[in-house]
Parts: structure tokens; C-alpha cells; sequence
């Protein structure tokens, strides 16, 4: 019997599984660049030729190993579903099957095809690399891919496992925006794990959908041979419920466009970023429009560029113990035309247990970009704004915004800027700067005495004033803990808050004092 009547075989008994609730026997086959689709593809040595033949052979539960090489212009398009307990798996390899192909990419490398299967569509103006349109419960790992308008396509996609998958190059250079790397559009309950996207001319990841989970994935851009060609998002999200774990976005040099880094645009509530970096972009980290409330940025690091980017409306987000370095500024308010335009540029957000260092304009910036309207009532808890020229920068209209057990060290000015500047400040320290202590109840002028801030330490020292002077009530239900991950509100032998047996104190700043020492009964 050929593999096509085996094929058909094996389909009709699946089906026929499904209905009867039986199992159906799960199957592997081979896919080679030396191999012929006449072939029986059950061994590495009767390998299948191409993965367009592979994928109208297999069935769920059943796994297609694909060797190392390079397959030219394919395109892998699975076209029936797995299911739960048997997917459909399409798994490349370096020597042997189920090998992890080694080394592992690193941004600067040339895909290669003797590390692990390689499709280059040769035309970054057409085609798609994988597509998964509509597809269930499979799974695709250790591809390469480059040169197509788009690197994999799973919109619609439910239960989808990618891990490993390079994308490079895509999208029309020419077109005024074309190109993505990785999307997942309308799509609920995918994994991505260990991705790699460079130089998508458009966007990079694109999540449209629910309960998705990003883990180490990477995107990085440096291709500007033409004017359109840069990345404009290189993480893009609406939807509910993701989660992105250790991801990264860089654009490399200066590029045409500024690039927005990883976030929420449109309709996105309860997502969550952990320990993710954003640089040299303009919004590391964003919240973008109107429908983008209730999402967590926790533990992570913004590197030049905007640090972090509250606009269009986007309200009652937090930022949890994230840290901005050496950017422009470090939180930016600002409204456009787009989502309805000036109504306001964001309420409600609210950054604690943040450090931002050595911000090269503005600690926060009110920017007149582009619409007028209001930003209000944010609120800054905990955090640490070391060095810069301005604390404030007040384009457009703003009240009632607050600092509250904040350290503000090093800043020039309060404030530059054509609005007046609506503000209130109480339990914190100002430290060397430029302009008269605030009023406030509790805020003081005094060295904070940072463990070493000029290496970025801005733990506090015994003795430092901030220790047992902040106020508990500041700080928001749920996100008591500092980026060390020690409580905020904590009386033992370790710390000298307050003593004990008596209520515990918040400190002042970013990190809760600990005692160095060994604590009683360790």
C-alpha cells in the first residue's frame, strides 16, 4: 500500500477514533534533504523529501522528524488538527532525532542550515514559512526560517506548542508595512518558547488572543537598507490573560523607526511581563489605548530609549519593581488621535518599588505628543529616581499625580515644560538637587546613604533616614514586595524595623533594609 492510501487509511481509522473515543497508533516518520517523497518516510534512511508531502501524510499523535539542511523555498501548512493527548509534532534535528541542535543561535549569527533545517523562501515580499491557520494541539520546534513575507502564521490557533523556531528577514522592504515574524491572531492557549525573530520589517510578535505564554523569546532589529524597513512592534499584544516570561526586544543602531517594544495596544486586560528587556526603543514596555487596563510589568529593565510608555487612555496598569537605565525618559504620558483621541492620556497607573537611573532628560514626562488631554491621578510608590537633568516635564495637562515613599536623588530641576505642574509628595527623600524641598508630610532633605549608586545599588545602608519612615498605607494591596522579593512590611531579628513585638514600617525607596548578618536560629 503507497503512503497516500496509507495516508487516507490512517485518517478515516482517526476519525472513526474519534467518534468511538479509541486511540489511534501514533506513528514517525522522516523528513530529509536527501530523501524522496516515493519513500516509505518511516526511517531516517526511507526519508521523506518535503515537508509540504509530510504534512498531508501525518495524523494525530504522529511525528515528523526533519534533518538539518536546507530546504529552500517551503512551506510547511499543517492542515488537520491534533488533539489533546495526541498531537501532531514537526521536530527538526541536528544528528539524531530528538537531538537539540547546538549551538544555539545568537543575534549576530547567519542561520545555518547545518545546525538545523533551514526554509528560505528567497522573496521577503511573499509567502509564509509555517502555517498553522486554524490548527490544534501541534507542535513545531528547531525551524529556521527567512526570506518570506511572514515567518509563521497561527492565526486561529488554539493549543499550539512553538519552540526554537528562528525567524529572519521578513517582509517587503519597499511596502510601507509589511512583514512579521511570528503571529498569533484570534489565537487562545499557545506556547512559544525560545523564539527568535530578526529584522521582521513590520511587527515581530503579534498576540491577538487569550491565555497565550511567551517564555525567552527574543526579537532584535538592525535593518534599515531602506526607509521603511525597520521593526515598528516588536511585541505586540490585545487580548486577556498572557503571560510573558524573560523576553527580550532590541533595536540595534538608529533606525528609521523608533520602534515599540513590548506591550498592550488595543483591548488587553490581567496580562502579565516578568523579567523582560526593552532597549533603545521608544516605549519599552507600553500600554497603549483606552482597553489596555489591569496588566502587570513586574521585575522588568528598560535600557535607553523611552523607558515606560502609558498612552492613549491606557489606565490602572502597574509596574511592579522595574528599573529603567541611562533612557530619555523614564515614564512618558502622552494621548493621539488614535482610540477615540484626547480624552486622557492615563489614569490610574501606578509604578512601585521602580528605580529609575541615570535618566538622561526627564524622570516623568507629560509629553505634548500630539493630542491635548489630561494625566492623572498616577501614582509612584517606592521608587528611586536617581540622576537627571529634570524631574518633571510638563507638556500637557496633569493633577493629581503623587509620589509616595519615594527617593529622588541628583535631578537639576523640578521641572521644564509650558503647563503647570499638579503634584504632591509625601514620606520621601529628596537628596542633592537642584530646587527647593517640596512640601509634603514626612518628606525630608537628607542623604537616603545608597549601598552604592554609582554601581546601581540603591539598597539602603544601616542609619540611612528611609528606614521605618515610609507609610504603609501607600503602598498597594498585593504588591508589598521589593525587587530583592523581601516583603515590605516585615518585623524579625533581620531588620531593624521598628523592633519587635510593634507594627513593621515600610521603608523609604526602592529595596526594604536588611541587616547583614546571621539572622537568630538560622
Amino acid at each position: 500500500m503507497d503512503a497516500v492510501r496509507v495516508s487516507a487509511w490512517k485518517r478515516t481509522v482517526v476519525g472513526l477514533c474519534l467518534l468511538l473515543g479509541c486511540s489511534a497508533h501514533a506513528d514517525t516518520f522522516y523528513v530529509s534533504t536527501t530523501g524522496a517523497d516515493a519513500n516509505a518516510g518511516t526511517s531516517p534512511g526511507q526519508a521523506w523529501r518535503h515537508l509540504a508531502y509530510a504534512a498531508q501524510q501525518v495524523a494525530p499523535g504522529d511525528t515528523v522528524y526533519i534533518e538539518r539542511g536546507d530546504y529552500g523555498n517551503e512551506t510547511l501548512a499543517i492542515t488537520i488538527d491534533g488533539t489533546p493527548s495526541a498531537p501532531i509534532s514537526f521536530i527538526g534535528y541536528q544528528f539524531v532525532p530528538g537531538d537539540r541542535p547546538g549551538p544555539a543561535f545568537q543575534y549576530g549569527e547567519a542561520l545555518d542550515p547545518a545546525v538545523m533545517p533551514l526554509l528560505d523562501g528567497g522573496d521577503r515580499s511573499s509567502g509564509t514559512g509555517i502555517t498553522l491557520y486554524s490548527r490544534s494541539y501541534v507542535i513545531v520546534k528547531n525551524i529556521q526560517i527567512r526570506n518570506y513575507e511572514a515567518g509563521v502564521d497561527g492565526w486561529h490557533g488554539r493549543h499550539l506548542t512553538l519552540e526554537n523556531i528562528i525567524v529572519s528577514d521578513t517582509g517587503d522592504i519597499n511596502a510601507s508595512y509589511s512583514g512579521n515574524g511570528i503571529t498569533l491572531g484570534g489565537a487562545d492557549d499557545n506556547t512559544l518558547r525560545g523564539c527568535i525573530v530578526v529584522n521582521a520589517a513590520a511587527e515581530g510578535y503579534t498576540v491577538v488572543g487569550d491565555r497565550n505564554h511567551l517564555e525567552s523569546c527574543r526579537v532584535y532589529a538592525d535593518d534599515n537598507s531602506t526607509i521603511p524597513s525597520s521593526t515598528d512592534y516588536y511585541i505586540i499584544v490585545e487580548g486577556n490573560d498572557n503571560t510573558f516570561d524573560n523576553c527580550y526586544a532590541e533595536r540595534v543602531g538608529d533606525l528609521e523607526h523608533v520602534g515599540h517594544g513590548i506591550g498592550i495596544k488595543g483591548n488587553g486586560q490581567n496580562n502579565t511581563f516578568s523579567n523582560c528587556t526593552g532597549k533603545n526603543l521608544a516605549g519599552a514596555f507600553y500600554v497603549r489605548h483606552r482597553g489596555a487596563r489591569n496588566n502587570t510589568f513586574l521585575n522588568c529593565t528598560a535600557i535607553e530609549g523611552t523607558g515606560l510608555l502609558v498612552r492613549d487612555g491606557a489606565s490602572d496598569n502597574t509596574f511592579i519593581n522595574c528599573h529603567t537605565i541611562n533612557a530619555e525618559n523614564a515614564v512618558t504620558f502622552l494621548d493621539t488621535d488614535e482610540d477615540g483621541g484626547a480624552q486622557f492620556a492615563g489614569r490610574n497607573n501606578i509604578f512601585v518599588g521602580c528605580t529609575f537611573e541615570n535618566t538622561t532628560n526627564t524622570g516623568i514626562n507629560f509629553s505634548y505628543y500630539s493630542l491635548e488631554s489630561s494625566a492623572d491621578n498616577n501614582s509612584f510608590v517606592n521608587c528611586v529616581f536617581a540622576g537627571g537633568p529634570y524631574l518633571f516635564r510638563t507638556e500637557r495637562t496633569n493633577a493629581n499625580n503623587t509620589l509616595i515613599n519615594c527617593i529622588v536623588s541628583g535631578f537639576g530641576n523640578l521641572s521644564i515644560g509650558s503647563y503647570a505642574l499638579d503634584y504632591s509628595t509625601s514620606s520621601s527623600i529628596f537628596w542633592n538637587c537642584g530646587f527647593p524641598l517640596p512640601p509634603g508630610a514626612g518628606v525630608m532633605a537628607a542623604d537616603p546613604m545608597f549601598v552604592d549608586p554609582n554601581a546601581g545599588d540603591f539598597r539602603l545602608l544601616s542609619g540611612s533616614p528611609g528606614i521605618d519612615a515610609g507609610d504603609n498605607s501607600a503602598v498597594p494591596p498585593g504588591v508589598g514586595v521589593d525587587p530583592d522579593g523581601r516583603t515590605r512590611f516585615i518585623d524579625d531579628p533581620c531588620t531593624v524595623d521598628s523592633g519587635l513585638g510593634s507594627a513593621p514600617i515600610v521603608d523609604i525607596g526602592a529595596y526594604e533594609f536588611l541587616l547583614g548578618g546571621t539572622c537568630p536560629g538560622d
